[in-house]
């Protein structure tokens, strides 16, 4: 009999971790993941930032990052885009990037009527595809315009097809890019005004420079 009540009692301590076990994994299955896409491979996974790398030969990567995390990469060594999202109550960023080639610098589209060759910026390591004509206009060897970035159709998808919670989802260009263009926009501006200086202040209103 007592025999018998020790048999029960294993029965029942092993039924009840089998429970406990199953409930893990169920609540686990339940848990909402961040998809990867299907072109993306793991490249690394340190201090808290995983990182994939595509197979399209474009030159983007796919970051993965808790929002407290302070490493990953950094907005001045990138092109690219910027998603903040919520996934089973944690705030996580996702960066779809176009890395920052500091070895080389570019100058900007000729212009006819003044001289930009000693403007200089750090391309990506591959063409960066861009949502506005006007980026393309005045650097084409670093942006290509296209109806729909890569980086930022990977983002939309992602948190469309994962329903990921985002909060935003921005496009950033680094430092030296946006100093350039607006270092042209400035000689712009100059060059209407030395042109026409008969009409100098509907020249700065139109520039921007008063509004």
């Amino acid at each position: 009999m007592e025999k018998n009540k020790k048999i029960l009692g294993v029965i029942v301590i092993i039924i009840a971790i089998i429970v406990v076990i199953g409930a893990a994994i169920l609540i686990d299955m339940n848990k909402k993941k961040i998809a990867i896409p299907e072109e993306y491979t793991l490249e690394s996974n340190e201090s808290g930032v995983v990182t994939y790398v595509n197979n399209l030969d474009n030159g983007y990567k796919l970051e993965v990052k808790e929002d407290t995390n302070p490493n990953g990469i950094k907005k001045e060594d990138m092109y690219g885009s910027i998603m903040k999202c919520n996934v089973d109550g944690k705030d996580y960023i996702i960066t779809c990037y176009n890395p920052v080639d500091k070895s080389r610098e570019v100058a900007p589209a000729d212009v006819i009527f003044y001289d930009v060759s000693d403007i200089k910026a750090h391309p990506g390591v591959k063409p960066v595809q861009c949502a506005h004509k006007s980026d393309q206009d005045t650097f084409p060897s670093i942006m290509k315009y296209t109806e729909y970035p890569y980086d930022l159709k990977t983002l939309y998808d992602m948190n469309e097809t994962g329903n990921l919670n985002a909060s935003s989802i921005q496009q950033y260009f680094p430092p030296t890019y946006m100093d350039a263009c607006d270092e042209i926009k400035e000689r712009d501006n100059q060059f209407l005004i030395d042109t026409y200086p008969a009409n100098t202040f509907l020249n700065m209103y139109y520039s921007g420079i008063y509004y």
